[in-house]
Protein backbone atom coordinates (compact mmCIF):
# COMPACT_ATOMS: atom_id res chain seq x y z
CA UNK A 1 0.00 0.00 0.00
CA UNK A 2 2.73 2.59 1.08
CA UNK A 3 4.52 1.57 -2.54
CA UNK A 4 1.25 2.84 -4.55
CA UNK A 5 0.74 5.70 -2.14
CA UNK A 6 4.32 6.41 -3.04
CA UNK A 7 4.01 5.61 -6.48
CA UNK A 8 0.98 8.44 -7.13
CA UNK A 9 2.67 10.64 -5.08
CA UNK A 10 5.84 10.53 -7.44
CA UNK A 11 3.23 11.28 -10.40
CA UNK A 12 1.62 13.86 -9.18
CA UNK A 13 4.91 15.75 -8.13
CA UNK A 14 5.71 15.32 -11.66
CA UNK A 15 2.51 16.92 -13.27
CA UNK A 16 2.38 19.68 -10.71
CA UNK A 17 6.19 20.39 -11.76
CA UNK A 18 5.74 19.94 -15.67
CA UNK A 19 2.54 22.53 -14.97
CA UNK A 20 4.59 25.03 -12.65
CA UNK A 21 7.13 24.66 -15.41
CA UNK A 22 5.23 25.82 -18.16
CA UNK A 23 3.39 28.36 -16.64
CA UNK A 24 6.53 30.34 -15.74
CA UNK A 25 8.37 29.76 -19.26
CA UNK A 26 6.84 28.56 -22.36
CA UNK A 27 10.38 27.80 -24.37
CA UNK A 28 10.91 24.76 -22.15
CA UNK A 29 11.28 21.87 -24.32
CA UNK A 30 11.59 19.23 -21.58
CA UNK A 31 8.31 20.12 -19.85
CA UNK A 32 6.30 18.43 -22.08
CA UNK A 33 8.53 15.51 -21.60
CA UNK A 34 8.79 16.05 -17.89
CA UNK A 35 5.68 14.00 -16.84
CA UNK A 36 6.47 11.01 -18.91
CA UNK A 37 9.91 10.98 -17.26
CA UNK A 38 8.44 11.27 -13.69
CA UNK A 39 6.08 8.04 -14.37
CA UNK A 40 9.45 6.33 -16.13
CA UNK A 41 11.47 7.20 -12.62
CA UNK A 42 8.55 6.16 -10.55
CA UNK A 43 8.05 2.77 -12.52
CA UNK A 44 11.65 1.96 -12.02
CA UNK A 45 11.68 3.20 -8.17
CA UNK A 46 8.57 1.30 -8.06
CA UNK A 47 9.85 -2.11 -9.37
CA UNK A 48 12.98 -1.71 -7.26
CA UNK A 49 10.94 -1.68 -3.91
CA UNK A 50 8.80 -3.99 -4.93
CA UNK A 51 12.15 -6.16 -5.47
CA UNK A 52 13.79 -5.61 -2.20
CA UNK A 53 10.62 -6.77 -0.83
CA UNK A 54 10.79 -10.17 -2.85
CA UNK A 55 14.12 -10.68 -1.37
CA UNK A 56 13.41 -10.12 1.81
CA UNK A 57 10.77 -12.56 2.01
CA UNK A 58 13.44 -15.23 0.84
CA UNK A 59 15.38 -14.74 3.56
CA UNK A 60 16.22 -17.47 6.25
CA UNK A 61 13.42 -16.93 9.19
CA UNK A 62 15.75 -17.82 11.68
CA UNK A 63 18.07 -15.35 13.23
CA UNK A 64 21.47 -15.81 13.46
CA UNK A 65 23.66 -17.80 16.19
CA UNK A 66 24.23 -16.04 19.56
CA UNK A 67 28.04 -15.12 20.83
CA UNK A 68 27.45 -18.29 23.10
CA UNK A 69 26.08 -20.67 20.71
CA UNK A 70 28.87 -19.82 18.17
CA UNK A 71 31.70 -21.05 21.31
CA UNK A 72 29.62 -23.90 21.80
CA UNK A 73 29.31 -25.54 18.23
CA UNK A 74 33.36 -24.73 17.46
CA UNK A 75 34.19 -26.50 20.85
CA UNK A 76 31.99 -29.32 20.12
CA UNK A 77 33.43 -29.56 16.40
CA UNK A 78 36.88 -29.70 17.75
CA UNK A 79 35.89 -32.33 20.20
CA UNK A 80 34.50 -34.23 17.46
CA UNK A 81 38.15 -33.76 15.55
CA UNK A 82 40.15 -34.95 18.49
CA UNK A 83 38.13 -37.98 19.04
CA UNK A 84 38.75 -38.93 15.50
CA UNK A 85 42.55 -39.00 16.18
CA UNK A 86 42.58 -40.97 19.04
Amino acid sequence: MVTLAGFVGLIVLGLLFGAIARAFNEQIQFADVLPGLVIFAAALVWRTIRRLRARRRDRLTFSPLSRDELRKARSKLRQGKNLERV
